[in-house]
C-alpha cells in the first residue's frame, strides 16, 4: 500500500472530535438570577476565603452570570491594573471578611 493511501485511510478513520461550547457546558449557563442582597452575603462570604479573585473564578462560585457579578463587584471591590495582582478583582476593607490573625 502506498503511502497516499495510507494517509487516506488514517484521516478517514480518524474520529472527529466533539467542539467544547462553554456557554452550554457551564454550569451557570441560564440560571435564574438571585436577588441582589443575598448576591452580596455570598460575595461577602467569598472574601472571607481570598481577598483577591479573578471574574470567572467568583462567577462560578456563587453560580451567577460573570456581567451580573461585574456589575455588584463595581461597588463592592477595586479592579487591580498593577503588578502582582493585575487583573483580579481586591475586595474594598468594609466588605472584606478576611481573617488577619495576628503576628507573633
Amino acid at each position: 500500500m502506498c503511502s497516499t493511501c495510507r494517509n487516506y485511510l488514517k484521516q478517514r478513520n480518524r474520529q472527529k472530535k466533539p467542539r467544547f461550547n462553554a456557554k452550554r457546558s457551564h454550569p451557570n449557563w441560564q440560571l435564574p438570577r438571585m436577588p441582589i442582597s443575598e448576591l452580596k452575603f455570598k460575595l461577602t462570604l467569598a472574601s472571607f476565603f481570598e481577598r483577591f479573585w479573578r471574574l470567572p473564578e467568583l462567577a462560578y462560585v456563587v453560580m451567577q452570570p460573570v456581567r451580573y457579578v461585574r456589575k455588584l463587584l463595581q461597588e463592592m471591590a477595586d479592579y487591580r491594573r498593577e503588578p502582582p495582582h493585575r487583573g483580579y478583582w481586591a475586595f474594598k476593607p468594609e466588605f472584606c471578611m478576611m481573617l488577619y490573625l495576628p503576628t507573633q
